[in-house]
Parts: C-alpha cells; structure tokens; sequence
C-alpha cells in the first residue's frame, strides 16, 4: 500500500486523525481524503456500522430489510431478506452484477436512486438462508 488513513474516536468525538506515507510527493493524504470500499473492507466497515446501530437499538439483524428502507413495491424479493442473512452472505442475491454500465449512462444525481431500484428488482437466486454465496451486492 501507498497510503494509510486512520481515525480515533472516543465518546463520538474524533480524538485522533492519522495521514501516514503519501500517494505521490504532490498529493499528501488529508482528512478530506477517501477510499472506495473494497472486498476486504465492505464487511469491516459495514460489521462496524451495523453493530453501532444495534446498540443504539436502532436495528435488529432479525429483521428485514423492508423494515429500514421504503420500499414501495412490498411485494419484491429483497424486500424479505434479513439483516442476518445479508451480513452472512445467505441472502439469494447474486454474487455480482455490472450495475456501473448503467449508473454511467445516468446523470450523477439520479445515480442512487437508480441503484436502489436495480437493487430492488434483482431476483433471488436461490431462497434466502438456503445457501452461502459471497455477494457484493449484500454489502
């Protein structure tokens, strides 16, 4: 790796900040710099977050995902899946899907809806917490 960013938080307040090594001599890290969430991290980040929100009884890994996001076709697949079998890769949605060629055709500000909607409608491929299958598109 060419760069490295840590943070430190304590009682929700950032505490330490870390920029370490650079990209190239013109273009150190800051704080404004981001990274794409790749395979390794999309489960770290996301375990994180959600435990986060467990404890602030704000989401419950029993529950499905119809519960947290407005979804206005109930009757879609996804909309069953629960927070448990998207986090243990069990939920039915395919391993992977080329969304971008889609999303680059698609002025950036409806790209998130866009998203969520292909996402939506995607059809399972097996039923959930039937098989374990490691999908990009369960984080």
């Amino acid at each position: 790796f060419n760069d490295l960013k840590f943070g430190l938080n304590r009682n929700k307040s950032i505490i330490f900040n870390g920029n370490y090594i650079y990209k190239d001599k013109k273009n150190l890290l800051n704080k404004k710099t981001f990274y794409d969430l790749a395979s390794l991290t999309k489960p770290f980040a996301t375990v994180i977050s959600l435990l986060s929100l467990i404890k602030e009884n704000k989401l419950s890994v029993n529950a499905s995902i119809s519960n947290y996001l407005t979804i206005k076709n109930q009757a879609t697949a996804i909309g069953s899946i629960t927070i448990d079998q998207l986090l243990s890769l069990s939920s039915g949605l395919i391993s992977h899907r080329d969304y971008y060629k889609e999303l680059v055709k698609t002025f950036p500000g409806e790209r998130k809806e866009l998203l969520f909607n292909l996402l939506l409608n995607e059809p399972l491929i097996y039923k959930p917490g039937c098989k374990v299958i490691y999908s990009d598109l369960g984080y």
